[in-house]
């Protein structure tokens, strides 16, 4: 039978009078962690069905993966679009934009990512695969720390022309303007031309793959902007003129909010000798556009502990980051037989500072 323990509180500031001892609040400070760029990588193939790309250092649990993809096989738009794009950790990954650079050619250019990765050990790989061989295909992924970990997706807008272009052409995205400063803005581009791809400040580029051979070119790049109105410029510099199509897409990711503190609740005992098995945990309250609210979960066979607070993938640096009512499943390897338990919350405002999410309770799901 499945039990659930239900702990009612009334607010943070009921939580105070009678947990004073537990409850931790963070010095002020500026809205933390605005997005930043950690590492990248590409893979390039051609021919191929599927295609990996790994980064060269082991990521950190709880970041953002973005991938960046361009596609083409010559008269065959349908084989040339993705049809997955999945890694060796179990991350889900979304499609947050895409662009037909030629449909004559079927070259496509995609944006995904996954929010909040989990990352246990080991080399971690991406791998984007398309509904048939396609004749041409570049992939590149980009960690990305310091972004909202519930809902890092802000928006996006793309570029793309079909021109006769003679040495230099200034391939320039709508401009975007988000609610915040200090997000982080990540620019894709790819051409059908051969071609040095250079963003423009104060954009810095990570990879670029031209063509040579049976490659199909494809840039990325990426900055964190103080300013909310921003465009992205990418000049592609080549000899002669030539009948081409190249196209962007500029997609801005939201920074973390401020972090006002964490909650550690008291030790809870379900009175199973031999432990019990912790299936989910959910928070509910109040949650404003722009805040968060993050689990984690401690569990141990003796009441005095130690007391080590864990998120996905049985990691201390991750968070169960779920909007209220919506239950967090648990990781079974992590939370299993164990009899006593505890959990960890830490509360985010908005970007602003200015919005804080209120917690009324929590339900810690079990079964013996």
């Amino acid at each position: 039978m499945i039990k659930k323990h239900i702990w009612k509180i009334a607010g943070i500031a009921l939580i105070a009078a009678f947990f004073v001892a537990a409850l931790h609040f963070l010095p002020a400070k500026p809205a933390e962690g605005a997005g930043a760029y950690v590492q990248s990588a590409f893979a390039k193939s051609s021919g191929t069905l599927s295609l990996t790309a790994t980064f060269p250092n082991p990521p950190t649990a709880g970041n953002l993966v973005v991938v960046a993809i361009s596609t083409w096989r010559s008269l065959d738009p349908y084989l040339a679009q993705i049809s997955s794009v999945t890694d060796n950790q179990g991350n889900t990954y979304q499609q947050a934009a895409m662009q037909v650079i030629s449909a004559g050619q079927a070259q496509y250019l995609y944006v995904y990512y996954a929010k909040n990765i989990a990352y246990s050990s080991g080399a971690f790989s991406v791998t984007a695969s398309l509904l048939g061989p396609g004749n041409e295909e570049t992939v590149m992924i980009e960690e990305i720390s310091g972004v909202d970990a519930q809902d890092p997706f802000d928006q996006w807008t793309a570029a793309n022309v079909a021109t006769n272009m003679t040495n230099t052409y200034t391939l320039s995205t709508p401009s975007i303007t988000t609610a915040y400063n200090g997000e982080f803005f990540f620019l894709a581009e790819s051409q059908n031309i051969t071609a040095t791809s250079t963003p423009q400040s104060p954009f810095t580029r990570r990879q670029m793959v031209g063509v040579a051979g049976s490659n199909i070119p494809l840039t990325i790049a990426d900055m964190t902007s103080d300013a909310t109105t921003t465009s992205g410029n990418v000049v592609l510099t080549f000899s002669g003129s030539t009948l081409a199509g190249a196209g962007s897409i500029l997609v801005v990711f939201k920074k973390v909010g401020v972090s006002i503190g964490y909650l550690d609740s008291e030790t809870f005992d379900t009175g199973i000798t031999n432990g019990a098995q912790y299936n989910s945990m959910m928070w509910n309250g109040n949650q404003p556009a722009g805040t968060t609210v993050d689990l984690q979960l401690a569990v141990s066979n003796s009441s005095s502990g130690p007391w080590t607070y864990y998120g996905p993938g049985g990691a201390t640096s991750t968070y169960y980051t779920y909007p209220a009512g919506t239950p967090a499943p648990l990781d079974y390897n992590a939370f299993n037989n164990y009899r006593y338990y505890r959990y960890r919350i830490t509360l985010h405002a908005d970007p602003t500072g200015t919005q804080t999410p209120r917690v009324d309770d929590v339900l810690v799901n079990w079964s013996p």
